[in-house]
């Protein structure tokens, strides 16, 4: 599902600003989620979420809770820079990044808890909880009722009659049907 990556060092490259090391580094979590591409809130194709630490001295963890229950649990920032080489923290500033994919999302309501912590003393510096919201199945086909005629060989009638239109949707719901 989602892997914890050392995305790229804050050093000027790939068009990042250079900190400089005599100024304390900006610590930021983000969590970069597209805009649903359904109605009201909801997903209809699983989202790809990408919460991405900048900084030092800090870690993130994140939960993911899904509407099994099932709780998916991981970590940015606590594993040492992949160049092999000691790392300096007034000289670099490391990003890392991790992305949750279609692979880890169920349909209902999945709930994103993102906290960063002090890797000195332990202290929770931040938090927040995101709601993405999926349904990637259709509504069910829409069904017609409608009174039988007298005359059922042509279904003609003389009179105002009233059709009923049905579908269904155990997630999110049906929107509205629209009959032309």
């Amino acid at each position: 599902y989602g892997k914890s990556v050392l995305a790229e060092e804050k050093t000027g490259e790939h068009g990042m600003e250079q900190t400089d090391p005599a100024e304390p580094a900006e610590t930021q979590v983000e969590i970069v989620c597209p805009a649903p591409d359904g109605n009201n809130g909801w997903y209809r194709s699983s989202p790809e979420v990408t919460i991405r630490q900048t900084g030092k001295d800090i870690f993130t963890e994140y939960m993911l809770e899904t509407p099994s229950g099932k709780k998916i649990h991981g970590e940015l920032g606590r594993e040492p820079a992949e160049s092999g080489e000691a790392e300096t923290p007034e000289e670099t500033d490391l990003v890392y990044t991790v992305t949750l994919d279609g692979g880890v999302w169920e349909d209902g309501e999945n709930i994103l808890s993102v906290r960063t912590v002090s890797s000195g003393d332990g202290q929770v510096l931040s938090g927040e909880t995101r709601t993405i919201l999926l349904d990637r199945t259709p509504p069910s086909e829409v069904s017609f009722s409608y009174p039988p005629s007298a005359s059922e060989a042509g279904k003609y009638y003389s009179s105002e009659i009233r059709v009923r239109a049905v579908s269904g949707d155990e997630v999110s719901g049906v929107e509205k049907i629209i009959y032309a």
